[in-house]
């Protein structure tokens, strides 16, 4: 694996064009390539990766190029790296700043594991960020950006049943630092403790001797262990390169668990992550060598034939829906987003039938709205603790959403004594032709309109009811590829009733809308690897 251009220690312009090679025994299927603190991004090749290129954007100073390439089998090469500078930008003179966007500071998620969001800024560039949580430096994901942490976003798992202090930290390349706070109270649970995890295979300062490791171990915890996973990382001085977790297996709830993971030479440590079902987790790590020396490996028979065509190096699939699900399995299909819906005209279709469920006599000049729930089939499903109209909810939304200056009932509240004096009940002359005249006139409205709304009404339950939902802390209805072939029906599970939220949508029945009609038809273009060779590169 190599990088070819640009070259070490070069300079580049806002938009970089990176080359480089990559090979394999068995192929080389991907190579990722990250620039700066960015996500790691697929590179482009039309010679099976042989050579393969990515046009990027660079932030400004200095920053590492990374490239690393992954056969067919998914073993990764080593890394790659070009040390790069953008000249230009300022005097690196203040520190970042740090804004967290989403969730709410002091609001209470309902799942322990939330996605925060931000931007962070700086007059250079920032360079890095991190997060702690109630002290504690988290290190088990990166916080991700593709824009330089213009804009970023990091899982983190909440402690229960406690308040979460999230310090997001941002460092520039001249060591100024800034960071932005958020307080979350993790959602309450009586689990506490976190599992315990012990590595007993390989033993500390052991010799493995293989290009592979066995390694086991025990896990346990009182409420639960859900996951162990296990990586590798290679010793060098101070710092340790990790590689990738591995899920480990098992088949007594973790209470002995194994994997098997490829090992490099050298000095390596083991580290093992148990997770208890509440998020809890708890690490264990051992240190020892590998003194193995690679060997060249079994021969690899590879058919040849004569040149007798060019392969077709473009392909182009038409399919239906039965073809959709040949092709596309339900994880593609789920995690193949089609659009995000904003529910703000649903909202408002749903509350102006709301609003005239029980008549319309409450759009009249009148102190008495008139409602009757029995006049409309919607209204004739509100039905009480009492098993009548008057004392169901849905109609304390009714008088809630037709509510005018006519109709308004203000007894009990802190404004009463005004309708007393403005009604003439204490002076015995009304005032600005009454209450409900003074009322229209301060809220500058007529008489008859409500003063609750509709758009109102619509963009506060999308603020406040839709966003507490774990499925839509944007807000926005998702709808996936399996969504539509579905007909929507996969909505009731993903909205409906979630921890202490009571759902969006009724599952019982199952939303449904056809989303593809008869003629649907999905044409995928595909770009085939294929290539005639006039040798074998050994």
């Amino acid at each position: 694996m190599a990088i070819v251009s640009p070259a070490d220690q070069s300079q580049v312009e806002a938009q970089v064009t990176i080359t480089g090679e990559a090979r394999g025994l068995s192929g080389i299927a991907s190579v990722f390539v990250s620039v700066g603190p960015n996500v790691a991004v697929a590179a482009q090749s039309d010679d099976g990766f042989r050579t393969w290129s990515i046009d990027a954007p660079t932030p400004l100073g200095t920053f590492t190029v990374t490239a690393q390439a992954f056969d067919s089998s998914g073993v990764a090469s080593a890394l790659a790296t070009r040390s790069l500078t953008r000249p230009g930008g300022g005097s690196d003179a203040a520190a970042p700043t740090v804004t967290i966007t989403a969730p709410a500071d002091g609001s209470s998620p309902a799942q322990p594991t939330v996605l925060i969001e931000g931007t962070a800024a700086d007059d250079l560039g920032v360079v890095a960020m991190e997060v702690r949580r109630n002290g504690e430096l988290l290190t088990e994901r990166p916080i991700e950006t593709e824009t330089f942490f213009a804009s970023w976003g990091r899982l983190v798992t909440l402690l229960p049943g406690q308040a979460n202090v999230l310090v997001f930290r941002a460092l520039d390349a001249g060591g100024h630092q800034g960071e932005a706070t958020l307080t979350l109270q993790g959602p309450a649970t009586l689990d506490t403790e976190a599992p315990t995890v012990a590595i007993n295979t390989p033993v500390a300062g052991a010799d493995n001797q293989g290009d592979q490791l066995t390694i086991a171990g025990a896990a346990f915890d009182n409420k639960g262990v859900a996951q162990v996973k296990v990586r590798l990382g290679v010793v060098s001085g101070a710092s340790v390169d990790w590689r990738p977790y591995a899920d480990a297996t098992t088949t007594d709830g973790f209470a002995t668990w194994s994997t098997s993971l490829a090992a490099p030479p050298g000095a390596l440590r083991v580290q093992a992550r148990a997770i208890d079902i509440s998020g809890l987790a708890r690490v264990a790590e051992v240190d020892l060598a590998n003194t193995y020396t690679p060997v060249w490996s079994d021969e690899d028979y590879i058919p040849l034939r004569l040149r007798d065509g060019e392969p077709a190096a473009e392909a182009n699939l038409e399919l239906d829906r039965a073809g959709v699900d040949a092709i596309m399995n339900e994880q593609i299909q789920r995690d193949t987003l089609l659009l995000e819906l904003d529910p703000t005209p649903l909202l408002e279709n749903a509350l102006d039938q709301i609003k005239v469920a029980c008549g319309t006599d409450w759009k009249k000049d009148s102190a008495d709205p008139k409602h009757n729930c029995a006049l409309t089939p919607l209204g004739q499903t509100f039905k009480g603790p009492d098993g009548t109209w008057r004392s169901s909810p849905e109609y304390s939304l009714v008088r809630l959403l037709t509510m005018t200056p006519a109709n308004v009932v203000v007894q009990g509240t802190s404004i009463a004594g005004l309708q007393n004096i403005a009604d003439g009940a204490i002076l015995g002359i009304k005032i600005g032709g009454g209450f409900n005249q003074v009322l229209a006139e301060t809220l500058g409205i007529s008489r008859t309109r409500e003063i609750v709304t509709t758009a109102s009404a619509a963009q506060a339950l999308r603020t406040e009811w839709m966003t507490s939902h774990p499925s839509l802390p944007k807000g926005t209805l998702p709808v996936t590829l399996y969504d539509a072939m579905h007909d929507l029906t996969t909505l009731g599970e993903l909205l409906g009733p979630k921890g202490d939220h009571p759902g969006v949508v009724d599952p019982t029945p199952p939303p449904t809308s056809q989303v593809f009609g008869p003629d649907f038809k999905m044409i995928l273009d595909a770009t085939s690897n294929l290539r005639w060779r006039d040798g074998v590169d050994l």
